[in-house]
């Protein structure tokens, strides 16, 4: 089991390393995707700059790790599409001051 999965991670970090450098981000992608399955199998690959690595590890701590980041992932996104939201608001919210006309900004009430 433990030369399958060398040759496994070898493959692995062999494409991942091209995508990398044909910037192929969909490739990327499947690769981490790929890394991410193994978890489910209790097989840990760390990435480290052209280098992959793997171990076993308990496959309920990998699943927990998994899910958190999935979640930290999630949280994240939430927190930028907020931002966005509060940017597009104040965005509106200047251009609407904006078209007042030059007359009414200093009127007084009569």
């Amino acid at each position: 089991m433990p030369q399958l999965l060398d040759r496994i991670v070898k493959f692995r970090n062999g494409i991942r390393t091209q995508a990398i450098v044909s910037s192929s981000q969909e490739v990327v992608q499947q690769c981490d995707a790929f890394r991410e399955n193994l978890c489910d199998l209790g097989v840990r690959v760390t990435d480290s700059g052209n280098e992959s690595k793997w171990s076993f590890e308990d496959k309920d701590v990998l699943l927990k790790e998994k899910e958190d980041k999935e979640r930290t992932a999630a949280q994240r996104e939430e927190r930028r599409k907020k931002d966005n939201a509060s940017k597009e608001q104040k965005e509106r919210e200047k251009s609407e001051k904006s078209q007042v006309s030059p007359q009414n900004l200093f009127r007084t009430a009569e």
